[in-house]
């Protein structure tokens, strides 16, 4: 991604970022999750982002908001100690991102797989190199998505339960780009 969720809150606003969950959390209830009290005690402590020079990360990264997020690993605030690795971290937000991805199709927001990844490149700098969220479950395979996707959702909430169109399929062994294999690396 062009930069991590940290710099992009911070670019968009913090504010924004808050209404923004609210109103999705108002349509779309646990598959969305619930509005972070940590944000709410952040806005509510003045902190904005750019446009008040005040948010999450320090002006200096901020400045440097370009740079990928795996060389970024400061946070605002104290460390916890129940910190999760990097790859975790990183591994939710797109399985998350794919799984949305499937409902938008599921739900006929979108016609065709290519729509919604060329709408994540371009839109959200998903990365080039997996040519779309999409693309990118098919090369991780419906399979590995869905068992990934499912014990997130025991673990952490049904806001990572696996999209319906997912698990169809994985009983029909289907793919959004019929020919695309699973790589070795995205499957392991």
């Amino acid at each position: 991604m062009p930069m991590g969720p940290f710099a992009l809150m911070d670019e968009i606003g913090l504010d924004t970022g808050q209404h923004a969950a609210a109103v999705l959390e108002g349509a779309f209830g646990k598959r969305i999750g619930t509005a972070t009290p940590i944000l709410q005690a952040i806005v509510a402590g003045g902190r904005l982002g750019k446009k008040n020079g005040e948010g999450l990360l320090p002006v200096q990264e901020r400045q440097a908001r370009a740079a990928p997020m795996r060389r970024s690993r400061s946070s605002p605030g104290p460390r916890s100690r129940s910190q999760l690795p990097v790859e975790t971290l990183q591994e939710r937000m797109v399985l998350a991102m794919v799984n949305e991805a499937a409902i938008c199709l599921e739900d006929g927001v979108v016609r065709e797989p290519r729509d919604v990844d060329v709408a994540m490149v371009y839109g959200t700098g998903f990365p080039r190199s997996a040519a779309g969220s999409l693309r990118y479950a098919d090369s991780v395979g419906p399979a590995v998505l869905v068992d990934r996707l499912s014990r997130l959702a025991d673990a952490q909430g049904e806001r990572f339960r696996p999209a319906g169109l997912l698990r169809d399929m994985v009983r029909e062994e289907r793919r959004f780009y019929p020919g695309l294999k699973p790589s070795a690396a995205a499957a392991g």
